[in-house]
């Protein structure tokens, strides 16, 4: 598959002007298009937002927290259906 997704364009996909307007949604997003993305996109959205590591970092605790949660609610439920 050829990477079709250059610098210009991922801004425009992502609706921003640049990538120092990248939220921790629009992060996320950049990230899953990684497979059709330029390398030199990877690198201009690091070099001009460096926050970027930490926003992917915090929606991974986000996403490990909720996904805990939910395991943990899943076994409360499980165990009262096993119960009554």
């Amino acid at each position: 598959m050829s990477r079709t997704i250059d610098e210009r364009k991922a801004p425009k996909m992502l609706d921003i002007p640049d990538f120092r307007h990248t939220t921790k949604e629009k992060a996320v997003q950049l990230v899953s298009m990684f497979d059709r993305v330029d390398p030199s996109v990877a690198k201009a959205v690091l070099e001009q937002y460096p926050q970027f590591a930490n926003i992917l970092l915090d929606s991974a605790k986000n996403w490990k927290e909720n996904v805990g949660k939910a395991l943990e609610e899943g076994g409360k439920v499980s165990q009262e259906t096993r119960g009554a």
